[in-house]
This record gives C-alpha cells, sequence and structure tokens, in this order.
C-alpha cells in the first residue's frame, strides 16, 4: 500500500464530533487512545507496540507516581500519533494543542503527587529537605524541565500557550513503516510572550533571566522532542527520589 495515510478509507473519525483523519475512543481510564484503520499504521501495527516498550509508558505499578509518569508517556504517544496520522495539518491545530496541553498537564501533576508523597515521607523522616529544595539540586531539573512546567504555569494561570508549525521544517515520525516516508510537521510551541510570564502570581519555576534562552529553544526544537526530553529527566527525578526515600 502507498502513501496510506493519505488514502480516504484509512480515515477515521473523533467519536465526540471532531471531523479529521484521526478518531478517538475513551478507554476504561478514560485517556484518549488514537489510532488508524491502515495496517502500516494501526495502534497494533509493530512501530506502534514497539515505541511502548519503554517502562514510562506502560507500568504496571499502582504507586502515584509511577501512575502519572506512565500518564505522561501516553501524552507523549498520542501527541507522536496525531502529528502522524494528521497530515496535511490544515483543520487539526485545535486538536494538537491540545494533546499538547493534557501533555504538560500530566507532566506537571506528575511532580505535585511526588511532592505530596515527599511531604508525607517527611513528616516521619525529619532529616528530609523540603522537596523543592531537593528537586532545585538536581541535574535533572534543568532548563527543559523547568521550562515545561513554566509553559504549564502559564497555560494554566494566564492563557494557552499556542502550538504552530514552523514552514520548512519537517521531521521523521517514529511510527513510520512500509512505503510511508515518515515525513511530519515539526510543530513547536510558540515563545512565552514577556508579558505573560509577567502576569504569573506565583514565581515559575523557569527565571525571567532563562525566559529568553527557554524561548530560543522552543522556538528551534519540535514539541515531540521537548516532550521526550523531558520525559528523560522527569524518569531519573522519580528513581532518585525512590533511592532517596527508601534510606529514610
Amino acid at each position: 500500500m502507498t502513501q496510506c495515510y493519505r488514502q480516504p478509507h484509512v480515515c477515521c473519525r473523533l467519536s465526540r464530533g471532531w471531523n479529521a483523519d484521526v478518531y478517538g475512543r475513551s478507554d476504561a481510564l478514560g485517556d484518549i487512545v488514537l489510532g488508524c484503520r491502515c495496517p502500516h499504521t494501526s495502534l497494533n501495527s509493530t512501530p506502534f507496540r514497539s515505541s511502548l516498550s519503554m517502562n514510562w509508558s506502560r507500568c504496571s505499578s499502582t504507586r502515584p507516581q509511577e501512575m502519572k509518569a506512565s500518564e505522561v508517556g501516553r501524552r507523549m504517544d498520542h501527541f507522536d500519533w496525531l502529528v502522524h496520522v494528521a497530515r496535511p495539518v490544515r483543520g487539526c491545530s485545535t486538536f494538537v494543542g491540545d494533546l499538547a496541553s493534557a501533555f504538560l498537564m500530566s507532566y506537571e501533576s506528575t511532580l505535585q503527587v511526588l511532592k505530596e508523597q515527599w511531604k508525607a515521607s517527611r513528616s516521619g523522616a525529619p532529616s528530609l529537605p523540603k522537596s523543592d529544595t531537593w528537586l532545585a539540586s538536581l541535574p535533572e531539573y534543568d532548563l527543559t524541565c523547568r521550562g515545561l512546567r513554566t509553559l504549564r504555569h502559564v497555560q494554566a494561570h494566564v492563557g494557552v500557550v499556542p502550538v504552530v508549525v514552523p514552514h520548512g521544517r519537517p521531521h521523521h515520525s517514529r511510527f513510520a513503516a512500509g512505503t510511508d516516508p515518515g515525513l511530519v510537521p515539526a510543530w513547536g510551541w510558540s515563545p512565552i510572550a514577556v508579558t505573560d510570564f509577567a502576569a504569573l502570581t506565583q514565581p515559575p519555576p523557569l527565571s525571567q533571566l532563562e525566559l529568553p534562552q527557554w524561548n530560543t529553544r522552543l522556538a528551534e526544537t519540535p514539541v515531540t522532542q521537548l516532550m521526550r526530553e523531558g520525559i528523560e529527566r522527569l524518569v531519573r527525578i522519580l528513581h532518585a527520589a525512590e533511592q532517596l526515600l527508601r534510606t529514610h
């Protein structure tokens, strides 16, 4: 099958009325599972299954922070899958933006769950530092991690940070298979406006001096790459927290 993602018979529809070349269904956990009927790009295809082999994307643990980390991985998979099947991009920017926002929300909530569990552990182990102090001391809590959290803070308290498609910067989909060349639009978050940053009532994770550097990263780096880098840091943070809490 050639150019399978362009053929009408593989197009799907979102069950809640969204009209595009993708569809969704709600599973028992309330997450949206994206897919396409095409045998080259279905959710049961080899490329999709192999992309979920990392432990952050499929987790059987019942511990809250690990369940949240698993959710973050699924959010990235959903975003990547939509970008893969929604070509051309016309008419799907709202849905793409919604999935990018869902990733940021899950990312932040994972760290909030960790903070709550840290607080509970600290009540029985006063020698533990405060969670914010400990987190700030980690090398994993770098510009990428703090920048993603700041994006979420701006979206939650000021307004949506749009996701746009810069011209002339396609990249390869990790779901490409068969005859599909896998060239997809490189969606990117818009830079954070200085006025929006200043409108935050609580100090964000990112400092004002770091904002230009982060905005440069947003302008140069696709959403997918930032998501992947953020998850890598998040997993290392959770592992470090688990090791430290075991000793107290």
